[in-house]
């Protein structure tokens, strides 16, 4: 539910304050529901939520959701990739 989304929001965040030089954009479903569905539309990722997309040049080259979204597996991409998002 909503504490398990925040919760994945949070490794998110966590992960964005040890690499700055990532640009992330967070959307919330509830407050955005259109602009989601054309996220899905665009990246042809089914939407889930909670959920990770990581993009390069608008297209989609990672992702996770629910409990695959760590730090964890944000850190382990490569780096060169994260830094041309």
């Amino acid at each position: 539910g909503c504490s398990f989304s925040l919760e994945k929001f949070g490794e998110v965040v966590r992960f964005s304050r040890h690499h700055p030089e990532i640009t992330i954009h967070a959307l919330s479903v509830l407050t955005a529901r259109a602009a989601a569905i054309l996220i899905e539309d665009h990246t042809r990722v089914r939407h889930e939520t909670p959920q990770v997309l990581v993009m390069q040049k608008g297209v989609v080259v990672a992702h996770a959701s629910h409990t695959r979204i760590t730090e964890k597996f944000l850190a382990e991409l490569p780096s060169k990739r994260l830094s041309e998002v």
